[in-house]
């Protein structure tokens, strides 16, 4: 597991901006060249505004969840700590995914150079992200040339990623080629399949949803075996409910 170092700092020189960092606040992200983020117009934590108590929470969060996963990179008699994993839980526009794009552009997206400084000209996004919709597509059975019938390798989707962000967790919409009345059972079995794998492997998974984890929402939709091994890949100050916080969008439209 690779350490994710300083990817919290906020300073202002561009070399030391670029070394760490977050994300949004609250107006459109700009792209590079129109094929993506480019490192240095990412989206950054320090550009939040951190006065408000609801985003202050995330924040720490993401905080809490750096230190976590770097002391989950120190195995313990042998036996490597479970990576931990983290839930952002809000309404639309509040900036859930925003952050958990700052977290995947952080400093571990850059390879090292020989003087052992990140290579920012070089940077790329760290961890699998994953829309919740396309995930449920890609975990979707198929027919082998000898006719019998397969399940998608959740291994093969993530590989050697250090994490995997699955954004808009309850957007899944409805699995094609699937029966009404097999509709819920089908999405849970394959967030279980999904969500199961990362649990038994120790991969740390982030996730954002429109779901509120206050009522028990998410377990209804994944499942109460899925949600249950989430609950201990999330420990306690990982399960963030940003409720309170208004939409970005809204002030950006002048309302």
């Amino acid at each position: 597991m690779r350490h994710i170092s300083q990817i919290t700092q906020n300073v202002g020189a561009v070399r030391e901006s670029a070394a760490g960092g977050f994300l949004s606040d609250g107006r459109p992200l700009g792209r590079s060249g129109g094929s993506g983020y480019g490192y240095y117009n990412r989206p950054t934590l320090d550009q939040l505004d951190t006065t408000h108590p609801g985003v202050r929470r995330a924040v720490d969060a993401v905080y809490l969840w750096r230190d976590r996963y770097n002391a989950a990179c120190e195995p313990v008699n042998d036996e490597p700590p479970r990576a931990p994993s983290l839930v952002l839980s809000g309404p639309n526009g509040v900036g859930k995914s925003h952050i958990a794009r700052a977290i995947q552009w952080s400093r571990v997206s850059c390879p090292l150079g020989d003087d052992g400084e990140p290579m920012l000209s070089l940077a790329r996004p760290a961890g699998c992200w994953f829309d919740a919709a396309d995930l449920m597509l890609k975990l979707a059975p198929i027919q082998t040339e000898w006719r019998t019938v397969e399940y998608a390798s959740v291994g093969k989707l993530i590989g050697a990623a250090p994490f995997c962000v699955v954004d808009d967790l309850g957007g899944e919409g409805t699995i094609p080629f699937i029966a009404a009345s097999e509709q819920q059972f089908e999405r849970q079995a394959r967030w279980f399949r999904f969500i199961d794998f990362c649990y038994d492997r120790h991969v740390s998974v982030i996730v954002t949803t429109n779901l509120d984890v206050r009522n028990g929402e998410p377990a209804e939709w994944v499942g109460r075996r899925a949600w249950d091994r989430l609950n201990e890949m999330a420990p306690v100050g990982q399960m963030v409910g940003m409720w309170d916080v208004p939409s970005w969008r809204v002030k950006v439209g002048g309302r």
